[in-house]
C-alpha cells in the first residue's frame, strides 16, 4: 500500500510527458480552441485528438461540401494536443 501523502492517480495525461520528435516545433494552431463553451447539441462528440478521431471526423464530413446544411456538428474533445497521446508516441 502506498503513503497517505500519495496523490490520486490522474486519468489526464501528465504534463511532463515526453515531446515527440513532430511536436517540437508546433504549428501555429496547434492550442485552437474554437470556442470556450461547448455547443449544446451536436451531432458527434468524438473523445480524442487521435489519428483515429480526426479520421473519424474527416470521413463524417467527406462528400457534405456540396451541402454544407448536410453536414453534421462535429466535436472533437482533447486532453492536450491533437496526436500527442499514444497516436503521437507509436505513431
Amino acid at each position: 500500500m502506498g503513503s497517505s501523502s500519495e496523490q490520486p492517480h490522474s486519468r489526464l495525461p501528465k504534463a511532463t510527458s515526453t515531446t515527440r520528435y513532430w511536436r517540437r516545433q508546433p504549428h501555429a494552431l496547434d492550442e485552437f480552441c474554437s470556442s470556450e463553451t461547448v455547443l449544446s447539441i451536436i451531432d458527434v462528440a468524438v473523445i480524442g485528438g487521435s489519428l483515429s478521431g480526426a479520421c473519424t471526423a474527416y470521413y463524417l464530413l467527406a462528400g457534405t461540401e456540396a451541402s454544407p446544411t448536410a453536414a453534421p456538428s462535429i466535436v472533437i474533445f482533447e486532453a492536450q494536443q491533437a496526436c500527442s497521446g499514444a497516436t503521437g508516441r507509436n505513431g
